[in-house]
This record gives C-alpha cells, structure tokens and sequence, in this order.
C-alpha cells in the first residue's frame, strides 16, 4: 500500500519518548565542557587535539582509552591521579578549571601526577 500523496507527518510532540517502560526526554542535553567543578576534590579536563591513547589512575581506578580531535573527558579525583598519555603533545589540560601549559611534545609518551607535577 503506497501513501496518499498529500499525507503530512504527525507534529512533533513535547511528550517524553517510552521505549520498553523508560521515558526518554524529546529532546536530550548535551553536557558541556566546563561542567561545575566537584564539591571536594579535583576535576581534569582533557581535551584531544589529535589521536592519543590515555591512561588515568584516580585514586586507584584505573581507565585507559584512546582519544581523537575533539573527544573530551572529564576525570574527578580526590587525593591522586596518574595519566600517561600516548601524544602528549596532542592534549589539551585543564586542572580546576585552569588551563594548563602543554606537558609534553607531539607523540612524546609522557606521564604526569597530579597535583604534584601541577604545580611545577
């Protein structure tokens, strides 16, 4: 059966999307960048300018994962972290909310401590 030439589409609606009993907003909210920093602790923002693999120890949790141009992360930590990072070079920092010097060169594995090395 072929549609009559002269249908028109439903309007879209403000009501929630349910799929499977969860209601999914219509519309979802992209988190930005400089989301509010942790109430305690500290928050690394690490922005991607280039392809490079990440390695984060916070507070003991280990991740690793590689980044490309324009992936963010954010890591909150309480005492430590310890990020190695493939390309250094290709990372953008921001600690609490301050942007940070490069920490290393374009394809220089590199590891940083923080906040130690952060105030250096």
């Amino acid at each position: 059966m072929e549609p009559a030439a002269n249908a028109t589409l439903p309007a879209a609606s403000e009501e929630p999307i349910v799929l499977g009993g969860t209601p999914l907003p219509a519309e979802t909210e992209t988190p930005t960048e400089q989301a509010a920093l942790p109430a305690t602790g500290h928050r690394m923002l690490l922005t991607a300018q280039g392809d490079c693999w990440v390695s984060t120890t916070a507070d003991g949790k280990n991740s690793q994962r590689v980044m490309h141009k324009g992936d963010t992360l954010n890591v909150d930590f309480q005492e430590k972290l310890v990020m190695k990072l493939g390309n250094a070079g290709a990372m953008l920092i921001t600690y609490d909310g301050k942007e940070l010097p490069p920490v290393g060169k374009i394809g220089q594995v590199k590891t940083v401590t923080f906040p130690n090395d952060a105030q250096n």
